[in-house]
């Protein structure tokens, strides 16, 4: 740093975390849900983040784009369960409710969701099952936001 330049190698990997970048600069974070850890019943489920850490929406929050991956599979224990990806005051807000076994649920499939989303109040990512139990399933929610 002799010129007084600073470079990316002289940044420590993972020095730059979410909460040291400046309002209105995209932030990234991976949520889970498992159905064996997490429940399958009807109910409504808060995400973590991979190392099973609490995640918020920051009030006035923007989702600039979504994405699910399914990992696993769900499987029902019977009837036709129905899945939707949302926020607290919106059950489908990102994704809505489809049956497990739709296309967009299929494992090893990445599917794209709503973005320009806003979150007027702090709220955790959700997922909604309804209709019937799922007895087992694992998907990964990819989400890209702005602060305001």
């Amino acid at each position: 740093m002799a010129n007084g330049w600073l470079k990316t190698k002289h940044i420590e990997n993972g020095a730059v975390t979410n909460d040291k970048l400046a309002t209105g600069v995209s932030r990234g974070v991976v949520l889970v849900y498992d159905v064996t850890e997490d429940g399958g019943s009807s109910g409504t489920y808060t995400l973590t983040t991979l190392d099973g850490s609490a995640f918020t929406m920051p009030a006035g929050a923007i989702s600039l784009s979504c994405r699910h991956i399914i990992i696993d599979a769900f499987v029902a224990v019977s009837g036709t369960p129905t899945v939707a990806i949302g926020y607290t005051g919106s059950t489908g807000g990102i994704k809505t409710a489809v049956a497990y076994n739709h296309a967009s649920y299929t494992e090893d499939g990445i599917t794209a969701d709503s973005g320009g989303v806003r979150v007027w109040a702090e709220s955790p990512v959700t997922v909604t099952v309804a209709s019937n139990v799922l007895s087992a399933g694992r998907m990964l929610v990819q989400l890209e936001y702005i602060e305001q």
